[in-house]
């Protein structure tokens, strides 16, 4: 996932947490990375008085880590809390999923309509870490037109030796229940272990990255015109009457993209069935027009 700004935060809604789940499925005599993580949330939040349970399961199959994933949500679905998810495995070397610990795969397609739904079930309040090489590249199945999976999530972009990850982790945590401030938490991480190649985005960030991409696509007045030119042909072929001039159309297209984008915000962020997602998510089509034609 190239070039992927990592757009500023403020405090994320941590007061919130409900509870924490830890799903590790790894090669037998790896090291047992969701077990570490499991006991320094533990004497995070002991330290700290917060009560937040934490669940840790171990799984090898398909079946067993999805069947978690689903008792999550039926979790979720009777008792809305902000849930951190921690999902400790294998990612696979072509940026597709996950590799658990029976060898067998989890693509990020299978991953993803689950997930969704554990975050509307959380009120939009599920913060997910991608504790997997290659985990950043999850974020490539945000769709403009369909509601976030996320609330935000942090994962690597590249392979990282497990160690590693686990002392960034662990750094990330400490700091991230310290202050309560995500930004903060990374500014830690990068610190303590700059070479960690790590990426965070909040839906924001991920519907900002989407959004700007196809707003510079579509404020391009050559590919505007090609779009044009290609209807024009079809219509011809398809020997319509009335076929309007390149301008007439161009200025159409250009006329789609506000309506589509205000659409694509209230879809993503839930804002019918969660309106404080507005203040949470503070975004509009013309802050993203300006940003992506800006660039």
């Amino acid at each position: 996932m190239p070039n992927v700004r990592q757009y500023p935060v403020g405090v994320l809604e941590l007061m919130k947490l409900g509870r924490v789940w830890i799903i590790e499925s790894l090669p037998e005599g790896h090291l047992r990375t969701g077990n570490a993580i499991r006991e320094h949330l533990e004497d995070i939040f002991n330290a700290k008085g917060m009560d937040v349970p934490v669940t840790y399961r171990v799984v090898s199959t398909t079946a067993e880590f999805m069947g978690c994933l689903d008792e999550l949500l039926q979790l979720s679905r009777t008792s809305p809390q902000g849930v951190m998810l921690d999902i400790e495995t294998h990612g696979l070397d072509d940026f597709s999923g996950l590799q658990l610990r029976d060898g067998s795969n989890v693509s990020w397609g299978d991953l993803k309509p689950i997930l969704q739904a554990i975050n509307m079930a959380t009120r939009f309040n599920l913060f997910l870490v991608m504790a997997a090489c290659f985990g950043a590249f999850f974020g490539q199945t945000a769709r403009l037109e369909e509601v976030s999976v996320v609330s935000a999530y942090v994962g690597p972009t590249e392979t990282v030796a497990t160690g590693a990850l686990l002392d960034g982790h662990k750094t990330l945590f400490s700091a991230l229940f310290e202050g309560l401030d995500i930004s903060d938490a990374l500014t830690a991480i990068r610190q303590q272990w700059p070479a960690l190649p790590y990426l965070f985005l909040t839906a924001l960030g991920l519907f900002r990255w989407g959004a700007e991409g196809y707003l510079r696509d579509y404020s391009n007045p050559k590919r505007l015109r090609d779009r044009a030119r290609a209807q024009i042909d079809r219509l011809k072929a398809a020997h319509r009457p009335d076929i309007p001039s390149i301008n007439e159309l161009v200025r159409r297209l250009e006329a789609t993209q506000k309506p589509y984008m205000e659409r694509a915000i209230r879809t993503y962020f839930a804002l019918d069935q969660f309106p404080g997602n507005a203040q949470r998510f503070p975004i509009d089509y013309w802050t993203l027009y300006r940003e992506a034609t800006k660039r």
